[in-house]
């Protein structure tokens, strides 16, 4: 029977470094070729839509100038302020 085998600590530590160098250098490595044979995305993702239809539906509790301040107060009253000035003013 063999007996275990002892390494020091510099060694071990040293052979962890250099797997993960080695990992570090594939996944550059494998992102290069990658990148060469198809091109690099701009987008994240892109929608394109054809003969599309949209269909909205409201909630009757939203409507009407009083409805709106009010649920816009509930949301922010300090920028409610500034848009009932705004649409008063204009």
């Amino acid at each position: 029977m063999r007996a275990p085998l002892c390494f020091a600590a510099e060694k071990v530590e040293a052979a962890y470094e250099s797997l993960r160098q080695k990992t570090t250098d594939v996944y550059i490595q494998r992102a290069h070729q990658l990148y060469t044979v198809a091109p690099q995305r701009t987008s994240l993702f892109l929608w394109s839509l054809d003969d599309v239809s949209i269909i909205a539906l409201a909630d009757p509790s939203y409507h009407g100038y009083d409805n709106i301040v009010q649920i816009m107060h509930k949301i922010d009253s300090a920028r409610l302020a500034e848009l009932i000035h705004l649409y008063a003013s204009s």
